[in-house]
């Protein structure tokens, strides 16, 4: 494993336990070898590349420590099961679904409204009210999860599916104002509604 990944792998594990850590072994392997151990600790396997301290993984930590190498210290042809196969996702819902889509289309609207310059000050921006239907539809992040706003009706779908369908035509130029400095022969102009 190149230093440097195993470096940063290493600041996260030291950033997010929540006591102090320290490497006492390290051995020479690959991602296989890596995988195959986790598989034999399947068992033990707690979070992420966490693992319950059992009796079977500190006798092979201690192994380690001794010298001995990874294959003679556990039987790397009999994995106790998967960490990886007990993973699952949530299935996500049609309607969630369809909102990614929409929402990945929407990325290549804005792509295809950028003039080439990165300036949004001179970008074409999707239509106010297109904005406003995937806001709501996209929903909002509360304590890491993502709550879904309603799906739009057939009559906002519509909208938001003729503005993908030529973004360049029905995107809207922002355009920022910076007021230029007076000129001192021009007498300043009077606020809306001033009286004399």
């Amino acid at each position: 494993m190149a230093r440097s990944r195993l470096d940063a792998r290493w600041h996260l594990k030291l950033v997010s336990a929540p006591f102090p850590l320290e490497i006492i072994v390290t051995i020479p392997g690959n991602r296989g070898l890596e995988a195959s151990i986790h598989d034999c600790f399947a068992a033990d396997f707690s979070h992420r590349e966490w693992f319950r301290a059992s009796s079977a993984l500190v006798s092979f930590i201690a192994k380690l420590v001794a010298g001995i190498s990874a294959a003679e210290a556990i039987d790397l042809t009999k994995p106790a099961g998967s960490i990886r196969k007990g993973r699952h996702r949530t299935p996500r819902s049609e309607d969630d679904k369809l909102c990614t889509s929409y929402l990945m289309r929407m990325g290549w609207a804005d792509r295809k409204n950028d003039d080439g310059t990165h300036n949004r000050a001179t970008q074409r921006h999707a239509p106010s009210r297109v904005s406003e239907i995937m806001r709501s539809w996209q929903g909002t992040y509360v304590a890491g999860w993502m709550y879904r706003g309603p799906k739009p009706d057939e009559v906002d779908l519509a909208i938001v599916e003729e503005y993908l369908s030529n973004p360049v035509r029905y995107g809207r130029k922002i355009v920022r104002c910076f007021s230029a400095p007076a000129d001192p022969a021009q007498p300043a102009p009077e606020p809306a509604g001033a009286t004399a």
